[in-house]
């Protein structure tokens, strides 16, 4: 703070030391630019340093005060231990009929009306208590009558007065003509507070989880970054902070000993929370991961991220860190974590190749060629990995051949792509595929995002991985519900097909899925109970309900369904030949419920 702001140190100095001269100082600057820190760190340096143990610095702030009686009883509580030690010299001198100030001094017994004036007329000297006024604009009290009244101060009573106010904000006013005639008249010197990061960010810290102070540097970088020298803001953050980190701390230890993570996850959460309180991030640009995606022109938004490369860094979706940001829920946390490289269990806590490489640019040249080299080798192998971890390798090698950092070429990486695919996906190792990419290119369960993403040839594989692991899953969901109905029917268990059948709230095929002659197999041994049920079940959810969505009937979002249906009333044919009695009259039944439903999916598709 000294050298930064020293020459309104050495002002200040000089005016507390001489007599009363009968005009205010002004220190000034916006919001948030650590005035009140400022101020707060002089006085205690002054009152604890000071050679003249009488002298005193009080600070009043007026903000929301709404009279000057207000202001009154703000000094008197601030002078009140003052007054206590001079209670002889006090009594000797206060009349009635001063200000209406109504406290108890410790050790009288009796109420007192105490005249402003008559208390500084009771110090040695008028230099002996300094009023110190914060907020101005931000009282409650018509500035003119405020104004007035440190007028009072300053001409009448001869005090020494110190103001602390966002000049700015006033000017801009409609109080601005006022505060011009007043400040012409009773300011002497107005001197501006110059923003002091390094004294402020490291006073905040110090009373801050002892963790944070190792990201001191990179919470500063971010600050200065963000351009809104607003230090409530920081403090706030850091706050929300440390909020967060005791919480992890609490689910297990070993998050915050990692320093990797703990780097990344200050930087993500220090962007994010300091944009979201300034008010130019909201929850649903958050949520589609606006901060995370490549500056575009096209995108106004994305390029506001561009001051901080946040991009490369998201560790979790946007999704969560809505969470994290907006609502301060932590109980999915854990989850989001655990799967994350830092914490995930390998038989060698090496780094993936991927990874040493995706900050090639740390890399001294021999470093490098080994790592590429050897992340080149892997690839043209068609080295098995999580599809994940092969994306990065894919995204890596496409931007090396284009600058030509390695000896290859477009066409053999999306050759070798294909390859992989051929090789792994539909094999015993698909278990490495089977992700959900929901989710944006920008952002992937590693925490990092894949380099040069915004290129076409890595979009056009990714998209090739995208639609075979997605193929991958449909199989698995395929296989899944095949099962769960075919257990269910098995079952015999009236409220589990109930359930079942309920997913055709959404409109979304479910037997498109099963397999005919599978359901056919084990409708022949069904019990009745069962056959009654499931006759029961499709009336309801397909002839006698008609409900619309986006304008169209539900007929129209099944018609995948159709093949099925179609299979599925010829082959019953098989089986009611095979039944007699209720149990012949039950399968008919369902057979004239299946034609109509045939009929209704094949209205819909020619319609």
């Amino acid at each position: 703070m000294a050298d930064i702001n020293k020459h309104v140190i050495e002002n200040l100095n000089h005016y507390l030391a001489t007599e009363p001269t009968e005009y205010a100082i002004l220190l000034f600057g916006e919001w948030g630019t650590g005035k009140t820190y400022f101020i707060n760190s002089y006085i205690e340096n002054f009152n604890n340093n000071s050679d003249n143990p009488n002298r005193q610095l009080l600070k009043v702030s007026l903000f929301g005060l709404k009279t000057t009686d207000e202001i009154d009883e703000k000094i008197f509580e601030a002078i009140h231990p003052i007054l206590t030690n001079k209670k002889t010299k006090l009594l000797g001198n206060i009349v009635k009929g001063g200000l209406k100030l109504g406290g108890k001094l410790t050790g009288l017994d009796i109420d007192l009306d105490i005249n402003l004036k008559k208390i500084f007329d009771s110090f040695e000297s008028k230099g002996d208590i300094t009023l110190i006024f914060d907020d101005i604009e931000r009282t409650d009290i018509p500035l003119k009558e405020a104004l007035g009244y440190i007028n009072y101060l300053v001409e009448v009573i001869n005090a020494k007065v110190i103001l602390i106010a966002n000049e700015y904000f006033i000017l801009s006013s409609t109080w601005k003509e006022d505060y011009k005639a007043f400040k012409e008249k009773v300011i002497g010197k107005s001197l501006k507070i110059t923003h002091d990061i390094d004294s402020i960010l490291n006073t905040l810290l110090d009373t801050s989880n002892s963790l944070l102070k190792q990201q001191a540097d990179m919470i500063k970088d971010i600050y200065l970054r963000s351009g809104y020298q607003n230090i409530r803001l920081l403090k706030q953050t850091i706050n929300d902070f440390c909020f967060l980190l005791d919480h992890l701390n609490s689910l297990d230890t070993k998050y915050l000993k990692n320093n990797n993570f703990l780097t990344l996850l200050t930087k993500n959460f220090f962007i994010l929370n300091i944009e979201a309180k300034q008010g130019t991030l909201n929850k649903e640009n958050l949520e589609q991961g606006v901060p995370f995606i490549a500056p575009s022109e096209q995108q106004p938004l994305t390029m506001h991220f561009e001051k901080y490369s946040i991009n490369q860094i998201p560790l979790f979706s946007g999704a969560f860190w809505v969470e994290i940001i907006f609502n301060f829920n932590f109980k999915n946390i854990q989850h989001e974590i655990n799967p994350l490289p830092f914490f995930k269990k390998r038989a060698t806590q090496s780094k993936p190749k991927w990874l040493k490489l995706l900050f090639f640019g740390d890399l001294e040249n021999a470093k490098f060629r080994n790592l590429v080299n050897s992340l080149q080798k892997d690839f043209n192998d068609l080295k098995l990995q999580y599809i994940t971890s092969y994306m990065h390798s894919i995204a890596l090698m496409v931007f090396f051949v284009k600058k030509g950092l390695v000896d290859d070429s477009i066409d053999n990486i999306k050759n070798k792509v294909q390859s992989y695919i051929l090789k792994y996906a539909h094999s015993k190792y698909s278990k490495y595929w089977r992700r959900n990419y929901k989710h944006r290119l920008s952002f992937n369960d590693t925490g990092y995002v894949f380099y040069n993403y915004e290129d076409n040839d890595f979009q056009e594989l990714y998209q090739k991985l995208l639609e075979t692991n997605d193929t991958i899953l449909k199989k698995i969901e395929y296989i899944n519900i095949n099962k769960q109905f075919i257990s269910l029917i098995k079952k015999n268990l009236t409220e589990d097909l109930i359930s079942f059948f309920a997913d055709r709230n959404d409109f979304k095929p479910i037997f498109n899925q099963v397999n005919p002659d599978e359901f056919i197999n084990n409708l022949a041994i069904a019990k009745n109970v069962t056959i009654t049920y499931i006759e029961t079940l499709l009336s309801q959810n397909y002839l006698q309900q008609a409900p619309i969505l986006n304008g169209l009937s539900m007929k129209s979002y099944l018609i995948e369904e159709l093949p099925f249906w179609e299979d599925v009333s010829k082959k019953i044919e098989a089986i009611i030949v095979e039944t007699k009695d209720l149990n012949k009259h039950l399968l008919i039944t369902l057979k004239e419920t299946i034609k109509k439903i045939v009929d209704l999916l094949k209205e819909a598709k020619t319609t």
